[in-house]
């Protein structure tokens, strides 16, 4: 499957391809921020083509909406995982090639919150063992593609919820890509 245009990064390929990398290791670390991107897009194209098969179907059954639902869960998990590693990989290469340049508030603000998606729901989303904790679970699926994610407290009472919005964060990934490819090949 080809990446549908919009989600092509030709700034960062660019960067890639015409930068002079000081060594072998800061180029493969940018690449494997690249593919990392591509790993989640793909994640983030199968979350999306779920949600929006999920709600075309009639009248659904309860276990067809909970396995609906847990897939668009899984796809979008999987998303945030990849976007954290390339956003890794990013930020070990910028320290390789020397750029201490800072990056622009806004997306140092939004690559944060995605990454503590990744590591706060995604990878811990439960109590920990002998430690004050908290928990998270994802409840429902947005027609926009949006998961609302509810949260307990150490003694299990409810502590909110919050929504996760896999279409913009990859969006702002992206985005950053491209920022990030063009202010340091200029």
């Amino acid at each position: 499957m080809d990446i549908i245009p919009k989600y092509n990064l030709p700034q960062f390929i660019d960067f890639l391809t015409k930068y002079k990398f000081p060594d072998f290791k800061s180029k493969h670390t940018a690449t494997a921020a690249m593919s990392y991107y591509l790993y989640a897009y793909h994640q983030f194209f199968s979350h999306t083509n779920n949600y929006v098969v999920f709600f075309k179907k009639r009248n659904p059954s309860h276990d067809q909406i909970m396995s609906s639902l847990r897939i668009s869960w899984s796809y979008a998990f999987g998303m945030y995982v990849h976007l954290r590693t390339a956003m890794d990989s990013l930020h070990i290469m910028r320290q390789m090639i020397l750029d201490t340049t800072p990056v622009d508030r806004y997306y140092q603000q939004n690559i944060k919150r995605i990454c503590d998606i990744a590591n706060d729901m995604v990878k811990h989303p439960t109590f920990k063992y002998g430690l004050i904790s908290e928990a998270c679970e994802p409840q429902a699926l947005e027609m926009n593609g949006e998961i609302d994610i509810v949260n307990w407290s150490e003694n299990g009472q409810y502590t909110g919820k919050e929504s996760i919005n896999p279409s913009k964060d990859f969006d702002c990934v992206h985005d950053y890509m491209e920022y990030l490819g063009n202010r340091l090949l200029n």
